[in-house]
């Protein structure tokens, strides 16, 4: 995507420049550095997403964890556990839907969006 928006604004340019239309050449100037910005903070955005994909692979192990030695849920006191498995469990929903989509699939894991869902274990059972 950025690269066909760098084509097009050099191709602005260089007809511009041909042509003698200051405008288009103008055009083609600040959108190819508006294109580079963007690339480049794009760039910067991806850099930490695996270590972002291993922090919540680590909450989920944790959190797993948890509900296998917890057995009461008033005893977490950042927020109870089953809400905590609830939001695990939507991400996990997350990125098993949006793993594949071509324009911000790159933002989510597959690897996370195959983990088995958290299942909260009641005192009743």
């Amino acid at each position: 995507m950025f690269g066909v928006l760098l084509a097009v604004c050099i191709g602005l340019i260089i007809w511009g420049n041909h042509s003698w239309i200051d405008w288009m050449e103008a055009v083609g100037v600040v959108g190819g550095l508006l294109d580079l910005v963007a690339f480049i903070v794009a760039l910067c955005c991806t850099m930490t997403l695996q270590d972002d994909f291993d922090y919540i692979e680590s909450q989920y192990n944790n959190l797993k964890e948890q509900i296998e030695y917890c057995d009461r849920d008033d005893i977490v006191t950042d927020g109870n556990l089953r809400k905590q498995v609830l939001d695990m469990n939507n991400t996990i929903a997350k990125h098993r839907e949006y793993c594949h989509n071509a324009w911000i699939g790159v933002y989510y894991s597959e690897h996370i969006g195959s983990l088995e869902n958290l299942k909260w274990k009641s005192n009743k059972e």
